[in-house]
């Protein structure tokens, strides 16, 4: 199933992130439910310059990816001839340009042809613990 959406709320996590690892890049890989795009994968070992994010793909467990994020600190938010390789990995790619505002960003498939992707809005299933489960019983 192609993707063609983005959680709402994925999108703002994304674009934290890239606010809170500015001047650096940030990188990380997106997972799908469906069309939807809903969590980021961020892989241990990811290393982020002013310039670049070099991604350790064989980091990921042994799970299906929908494609990548990273950010442009620049506020370009085109693929470089580096992206359109790192690219390769996914189906979607999207770029963030500063100052990282969910009008500073783009998607593009694996050939950096720029598409469409909508925010919808995503209702999340409790895939952890409750906190109830984390305290253990009341002892009350």
């Amino acid at each position: 199933m192609a993707v063609k959406k983005i959680a709402s709320d994925t999108l703002d996590f994304i674009l934290e992130s890239c606010r809170s690892s500015h001047p650096h890049e940030f990188g990380a890989l997106l997972e799908a439910d469906g069309d939807v795009i809903t969590h980021i994968i961020y892989l241990p070992g990811t290393d982020a310059t002013t310039q670049s994010v070099s991604i350790n793909t064989w980091m990921l467990p042994n799970m299906r990816h929908a494609g990548t994020v990273h950010s442009h600190p620049s506020g370009i938010a085109r693929p470089s001839g580096q992206d359109l390789i790192f690219f390769q990995t996914g189906e979607v790619n999207i770029i963030v340009g500063s100052p990282y505002t969910r009008k500073s960003w783009n998607a593009f498939d694996r050939g950096g042809n720029k598409i469409q992707i909508e925010i919808v809005d995503y209702e999340f299933q409790d895939e952890g613990l409750l906190d109830e489960d984390l305290m253990g019983e009341d002892d009350g």
